[in-house]
């Protein structure tokens, strides 16, 4: 009943995925695994997801990364249920319910995060848990994605615009949801063994896909939450600042980033935004020289 397709370079983690899932999924649950090394014929993540998809003999999908996997057991029997009403999307573990109009990741507002997950033995839980078995979001984290095959056929990976192995979690599942729903799943855990790499790739590829794509259907919030246009504007402004906070943090921001920053009108809480930039900019350049 369920095809899980894996991108992976290191085959030892693969290995420790697939004796996870066997020991996990559920009895007598059919599966199937379609892995590709990467190191043979590397291909961008959304052309090798593509493809395997398109072998895939089960009509439910699990796109999911090597240092993943479940703790909760039996947990096919939660899913497929959801899986199979019509208008579900994408289900993951973690995400947001609303992405504003702002070039960066699914983090952007700490108040509209669910997460459901253990991160390097870590528990995370924000809005999220059994008590809120299917939490409605807008964009997921891409280290465990569930979908239909039906609903991938129809709006699979963009191999256009993703030419690397960022965005295409947020870019297929803001795709997705513009005409389905898509949810973190509480009553199921999983892990992760990492937390991400925002680097001058990510910045890059984020930055490509805001200016073609994404610019033209954000904001965007899931159907539960109804937002002020005024207090969209301000979580707009805030949203874009975390983005080039977190950023900051390993990179010098290119020039054109910090353009799409001045389009914001002046208040107090803006020109405090700016002094910390300046700050942040300043570190920045300085870990460069060293």
């Amino acid at each position: 009943m369920l095809s899980i397709i894996v991108c992976y370079v290191n085959s030892s983690k693969l290995e420790v995925l697939k004796r996870n899932i066997a020991s996990t999924i559920g009895a007598e649950v059919e599966y199937e695994i379609i892995a590709k090394n990467n190191l043979v014929d590397p291909e961008p993540i959304a052309c090798v997801y593509n493809k395997c998809a398109a072998k895939a003999k089960y009509p439910y999908l699990l796109f999911i990364h090597e240092d993943a996997g479940f703790i909760t057991e039996n947990w096919f029997s939660v899913m497929e249920p959801q899986l199979r009403k019509k208008d579900c999307g994408v289900i993951g573990f973690a995400g947001s319910k609303v992405l504003f109009d702002v070039p960066g990741g699914w983090f952007m507002d700490p108040k509209w995060i669910v997460v459901n997950l253990s991160q390097s033995g870590e528990l995370c839980c924000e809005n999220s848990g059994p008590e809120i078995p299917w939490n409605e979001v807008v964009t997921l984290d891409g280290y465990a994605m569930f979908v239909r095959r039906e609903v991938w056929e129809e709006i699979p990976f963009d191999e256009q615009y993703l030419t690397g192995f960022h965005c295409y979690d947020i870019d297929f599942s803001i795709s997705v949801a513009r005409k389905y729903k898509n949810y973190v799943c509480g009553s199921v855990l999983t892990y992760h063994d990492s937390a991400g790499n925002f680097d001058k790739r990510w910045l890059k590829e984020t930055i490509k896909l805001y200016k073609a794509k994404w610019n033209k259907m954000l904001p965007m919030m899931s159907s539960d939450v109804f937002i002020t246009e005024s207090k969209i504007k301000k979580s707009n402004e805030r949203a874009y600042f975390r983005v080039i906070k977190r950023v900051a943090e390993k990179n010098i921001i290119p020039v054109s980033f910090l353009i799409g920053y001045m389009k914001y009108p002046p208040s107090p809480r803006l020109l405090e935004h700016w002094a910390k930039v300046v700050f942040l900019q300043a570190k920045a350049v300085i870990r460069a020289l060293r």
